[in-house]
């Protein structure tokens, strides 16, 4: 869900409600109003402050339906993640606004994608147990290997399982890995089978699963020992030739990984913006996709949001490349950008899916 226009706080709202109806001019039924109203506010504004909205344990499939098109869910034992539409996949913008998915490209990256950029780092790569830069004031730590544009991508695969009624997995429940071939996987991503593509689908794999998340935000401190857990059927030990498409891999995804999915703090990414290629096009493709409106950004942010090590004239000329060809024609329209300002210090973009969005809303 992408962020919206500016409201009042319902936090606020109660307050203000609060302090109306205490006037000495008020009315006993006007006083008695407010006093509801400031009531109903501050229930809004607890439901809000959840991460996960509890519903009743009854609560009807269109009751889960509806409320999983404004954040996760949780009904009795089971959570659920926000409710997506085909060709996109829910993502926590906290992830996504950050330098947590590097544009720096890996040499693990899949080898249609070697060519797009020069790799900097090794597939061990690890990150330093520090905060990763964030745009929403934010500290995120990851203790895990340092992740890249492909691993956001297979991420995004795992997830996209979760897309219909599929609940995340509770804590007593041990037997809940989702069974898949890497054939049927790799080919959800858009790609052909082969040799190299299912070694770094293995790899990737293998680092999502390592990777250990701090978050704290909003005064609420999440720690995830694992984003992902993965388990293989088949061993290191095996022959090359003997591997097969049809061999199968299991992965699940923690129910706290749900509590990143709070009210207009997730948005649907287009597959579109995932796919686009490695580097820093495709982490601006998911930046700018959690968002509605374009702003001006610093260029020092932006290098430490995207994670990017390179000199700032290197970068600056380099994020210019890559708003040119997100600007072409032949970019799907949920990556496409209508123009941009490049100055000295700041950059604003502007989304063609923007319009198309505002447009829509106004008819």
């Amino acid at each position: 869900m992408n962020d919206r226009s500016p409201r009042l706080n319902p936090g606020v709202l109660a307050e203000t409600l609060n302090a109306a109806a205490l006037r000495e001019d008020a009315l006993p039924i006007e006083r008695k109003a407010l006093f509801q109203a400031a009531e109903d506010a501050r229930k809004k504004a607890a439901r809000e402050a959840q991460p996960i909205l509890v519903l009743p344990p009854l609560a009807t499939p269109s009751e889960v339906k509806s409320a999983r098109r404004l954040c996760a869910v949780r009904r009795d034992n089971e959570v659920f993640l926000p409710m997506w539409q085909n060709l996109r996949t829910s993502m926590p913008n906290l992830l996504l606004r950050s330098s947590l998915w590097s544009a720096r490209t890996m040499r693990h990256s899949p080898p249609e994608n070697d060519s797009l950029s020069s790799s900097v780092e090794g597939a061990n790569a690890t990150t330093k147990a520090s905060p990763i830069s964030s745009l929403d004031n934010a500290v995120l730590i990851n203790r895990g290997p340092a992740l890249g544009s492909y691993d956001r991508r297979v991420f995004a695969g795992c997830l996209d399982y979760y897309r219909g009624d599929r609940p995340l997995t509770c804590e007593a429940d041990e037997a809940s890995y989702i069974e898949v071939s890497y054939f049927k996987f790799i080919a959800s991503l858009g790609s052909a089978y082969s040799a190299d593509g299912r070694k770094a689908l293995r790899a990737s794999l293998e680092r999502l699963s390592a990777m250990s998340l701090h978050v704290r935000h909003l005064g609420v401190e999440l720690q995830l020992p694992r984003i992902l857990e993965v388990s293989f059927a088949d061993a290191e030990s095996r022959h090359e030739e003997k591997l097969k498409s049809s061999d199968l891999f299991y992965f699940r995804v923690r129910e706290d990984f749900a509590k990143l999915y709070g009210r207009a703090k997730w948005t649907a990414v287009p597959h579109d913006a995932l796919n686009a290629g490695a580097g820093l096009k495709s982490w601006l493709a998911c930046f700018y996709a959690t968002h509605s409106k374009p702003f001006p950004l610093e260029l020092a942010t932006l290098q430490k949001l995207a994670g990017s090590e390179v000199p700032m004239w290197k970068f600056r000329s380099q994020l210019k490349t890559a708003l040119n060809e997100m600007k072409s024609a032949e970019s799907p329209p949920d990556v496409r950008v209508d123009e941009f300002e490049l100055g000295d210090r700041t950059v604003t973009v502007r989304m063609a899916s923007w319009a198309l969005k505002m447009a829509e809303t106004a008819k």
